[in-house]
C-alpha cells in the first residue's frame, strides 16, 4: 500500500523538528512502514534529511509555487493537484495532517479518484465562528472543509 501525506498548509519537517514534534508524527508512520510506503508532501525544501527509513519519501511543494503574495499562493494552491497527476496515480491514499491544507489532497482525491483521508486536529470552523479578522468567505471554506 502507499500513501501520500500533505502536511499542513506551509508546514515543513524542518518547522516541526524546530516545534519538537517530529519524532512524535513520525513515529506512527515509522511503525507502519515495513507493511505501508508513504511520501510525505511537504512545504519545505530539505525535509528528506530529517527520515531515516527508505520507505517514507518527501515531495516538495514549494516549486509549484509561483508566487509570494499570501493571497495569490493560495490561488496558485488550487492549481497544484494538476501538477501531481504522475506522482498521486502510484498511491492508494491520500492523507490531510491538518483541516489547513486538506484542499490539496481533496482535489486530489476527486481528479484521480484516490481515497482519502481528513484528519482535523481541531475544528478550524469552529475555532475561528468568533474571530473578527475572519470574513465569511474564509468561514465558508473552513465549514466545508470539516464536513469532507
Amino acid at each position: 500500500m502507499n500513501v501520500g501525506i500533505f502536511l499542513t498548509y506551509g508546514m515543513s519537517l524542518k518547522k516541526w523538528r524546530e516545534i519538537g514534534i517530529l519524532d512524535r508524527e513520525l513515529e506512527v508512520y515509522k511503525s507502519l512502514s515495513k507493511k505501508v510506503s508513504y511520501t510525505i508532501f511537504s512545504y519545505g525544501s530539505d525535509d528528506q534529511s530529517y527520515i531515516k527509513n527508505k520507505r517514507i519519501k518527501i515531495i516538495h511543494l514549494n516549486k509549484y509555487f509561483f508566487f509570494k503574495n499570501k493571497y495569490l499562493k493560495f490561488i496558485n494552491s488550487l492549481f497544484i493537484p494538476f501538477f501531481l497527476k504522475n506522482k498521486i496515480k502510484n498511491f492508494d491514499i491520500l492523507k490531510s495532517n491538518q483541516t489547513l491544507g486538506s484542499w490539496l489532497p481533496a482535489i486530489c482525491s476527486v481528479l484521480y479518484n484516490k481515497k482519502f483521508i481528513h484528519r482535523a486536529g481541531y475544528d478550524l470552523f469552529q475555532n475561528n465562528l468568533d474571530a473578527s479578522y475572519r470574513g465569511a468567505v474564509s468561514l465558508f471554506f473552513f465549514k466545508y472543509f470539516i464536513n469532507l
